[in-house]
């Protein structure tokens, strides 16, 4: 008996250290609110804080800096980036929308959009660089030296070599690499590359028309080897044909 009042005294000691009073549930109560009060108050405050400097007059752009534009009229940069406001806030710039928004552009390869804190907006722009040009059903365009296809030609750039024929994607991407190689072993400029089934013949400057096996652009060496032959004889044929291998055949 004596060892079964024992347990149950430690059961009713340890009953009281664990219960609550009235009094005690009243303050943690109050404790919680007031927690959740001043977290409520303090998100506040800070979202207001966030409004209000944003719309800081310390933050409205001042200047706006573009480089890199040769074509790209730098107004059209800036309407993209001013997006139909007047005044405009270094927070009211998104820099992935402004970089999205150029990109559209067929001239800008690639851009970097950069706030610079508290006022200024700094865009660096890379344009793409024609090498050629195509003639498609829609008319006359540009072709970079990725083989991209970007915007109509003008009358300036009817000194880049015509491509015509049959091409693919690959054979645009290929096209800066057949007019460096040509130039270096002809020392004169392609004015026409016409693609056909199985050849790729060139018209240069000097009237020349030269063929190349379509599938073996390593031919390509050997056009060094007939030009000079043919200024070593003093001879100007009318075209050289490299289609065959480790060949070529004059024409007058």
């Amino acid at each position: 008996m004596n060892r079964k009042n024992k347990i149950k005294k430690k059961v009713k000691v340890r009953e009281k250290r664990i219960s609550l009073g009235p009094f005690k549930i009243l303050g943690l109560t109050l404790v919680l609110m007031l927690g959740g009060f001043f977290a409520i108050a303090s998100a506040y405050l800070t979202t207001e804080g966030i409004k209000r400097v944003k719309s800081s007059p310390y933050f409205y752009v001042k200047s706006l800096k573009i480089n890199g534009t040769k074509v790209v009229p730098e107004s059209k940069i800036i309407a993209i980036i001013k997006n139909g406001r007047e005044s405009l806030n270094i927070f009211d710039v998104n820099p992935v929308r402004v970089r999205n928004e150029l990109l559209k552009e067929g001239w800008i390869k690639d851009a970097v959009v950069q706030r610079i804190f508290p006022d200024t907006i700094h865009v660096e722009v890379q344009e793409r660089v024609p090498i050629a040009r195509i003639h498609l059903a829609e008319g006359e365009y540009l072709v970079d030296e990725d083989g991209i296809v970007f915007s109509k030609s003008s009358r300036e750039f009817q000194n880049l070599p015509l491509l015509l024929g049959e091409f693919n994607r690959q054979d645009l991407s290929s096209v800066k690499k057949v007019i460096d190689e040509y130039t270096g072993v002809s020392n004169s400029y392609p004015k026409e590359i016409v693609f056909d089934a199985s050849t790729i013949r060139i018209t240069d400057l000097s009237g020349i028309l030269v063929t190349l096996d379509r599938e073996d652009l390593g031919n390509m060496k050997y056009v060094k080897w007939a030009f000079n032959y043919i200024r070593n004889k003093g001879i100007s044929p009318r075209a050289i044909d490299m289609s065959y291998p480790q060949k070529a055949v004059l024409q007058f």
